[in-house]
């Protein structure tokens, strides 16, 4: 079997690739760094370091690499493919979109007959319908947008991996190598899917897609950014060190004794589930076998503050079953106040203008949707001062 994997980065290679590689598919790499697609190519395999499972790490093989502007190089491979996957980043899906568009109208004819699925791997809102979407636009006013709605699906799947920059000991195994986490499903949305559901390690098709990625959102998410912005309030690089703190865990139990009966509530699971669920997110962060850094997690914090991501998001719907969120207020303070930890994050700096000038109730209602006269932002401001007084936040 064949896919395609426009991407090659650290989950493309390291966890779309290597469960692929697992159940013998032919793998065809589509990546815009020409260094890395003549470096791939010369090699001819590469090492996936499974950190804290040593005895799964292995080499890829059985792989191609093109670059992102050969447009004949991608329709060649296009035509072959039993699946697709993209790993590029959704910000970059609009882009990759009128590279598919040019790659289908160079198709052979008789190559349009076949069905097959475009799956996203993004971390990204709406991601199969930005790139569906994209892609129609890109074949405006061609014979084949047609055969495209008829024939290709476009679906999502929730990347439940974490890739890291390998250390100088796994580089000193392979250059091009990945360190991942311990994780092997695949979560995609069997709605979306076309023609064969096709089998290969850690694939779920899953029915109700849309309510488990809510519940990933808000628990993982929301444990992450709990850490994270807790762990850079604090000075502490390692994920894993803040995760394992015992005062920063003792917040993220309290989270959890809030989210937890709102999610069970909302998706109508047992409530036992869902605590199974986030018990499994926090040991996955709390993992001593992987160098991860809370800077990288608590990255792009204007994004993360959203009214429907993993912190508001979340709080809203505890909000929502009258449930006091109170460690969750906690987890908003500490991001309001996220610290420049990288001066190259542009929205890290954006928030700390808008910190600095206009002080968080324009922040609360500019970026987080809440208006300074709720409740909420009381609580807020009430969690501030207790992260003054336990001398986590300065000032």
């Amino acid at each position: 079997m064949n896919a395609v994997i426009f991407g090659g980065g650290k989950i493309a290679r390291g966890f779309i690739a290597h469960l692929l590689s697992r159940s013998g598919f032919h793998i065809t790499f589509v990546e815009v760094n020409e260094d890395l697609v003549k470096a791939l190519n010369e090699e001819g395999r590469y090492y996936v370091n499974v950190m804290g499972n040593p005895q799964k790490s292995q080499w890829v093989t059985d792989f191609t690499c093109i670059w992102l502007q050969d447009i004949a190089g991608i329709a060649g491979a296009l035509e072959k493919a039993d699946i697709a996957f993209t790993s590029v980043g959704g910000k970059n899906l609009n882009d990759l979109a009128g590279i598919i568009g040019k790659a289908y109208q160079f198709m052979d004819e008789e190559a349009l007959q076949h069905e097959f699925t475009i799956v996203t791997c993004e971390n990204w809102k709406e991601p199969g319908r930005q790139l569906k979407s994209s892609i129609l636009k890109a074949l405006e006013g061609s014979n084949r947008r047609e055969a495209f709605e008829a024939r290709i699906g476009i679906s999502e799947a929730v990347i439940m991996r974490s890739g890291v920059e390998a250390t100088e000991e796994v580089k000193q195994i392979d250059n091009n190598a990945v360190s991942v986490t311990d994780f092997w499903e695949l979560p995609i949305d069997k709605a979306g899917m076309k023609g064969r559901l096709l089998p290969f390690e850690g694939v779920i098709y899953k029915e109700n897609f849309a309510g488990f990625l809510q519940q990933k959102l808000f628990t993982f998410n929301t444990t992450n950014a709990t850490i994270a912005y807790l762990g850079c309030l604090r000075g502490m690089q390692l994920l894993s060190d803040a995760a394992n703190d015992p005062e920063i865990a003792e917040i993220v139990h309290r989270v959890h004794e809030e989210i937890n009966p709102a999610i069970a509530k909302e998706m109508g699971i047992p409530l036992a589930e869902q605590c199974a669920f986030a018990q499994k997110a926090l040991k996955k962060y709390q993992d001593m076998s992987v160098t991860d850094f809370t800077e990288r997690h608590g990255r792009d914090p204007i994004r993360k503050l959203g009214p429907s991501d993993r912190i508001v998001g979340t709080l809203r719907l505890v909000e929502k079953y009258g449930i006091p969120c109170d460690a969750l207020a906690i987890t908003l303070a500490a991001a309001l106040h996220y610290p420049v930890v990288n001066r190259e994050d542009p929205t890290a700096l954006q928030l700390e203008k808008l910190r600095k000038e206009q002080g968080i109730d324009a922040i609360l209602e500019k970026i987080c949707g809440i208006s300074p006269r709720e409740p909420i932002a009381e609580l807020v401001k009430r969690q501030v001062k207790f992260l003054r007084e336990k001398e986590w936040l300065d000032g």
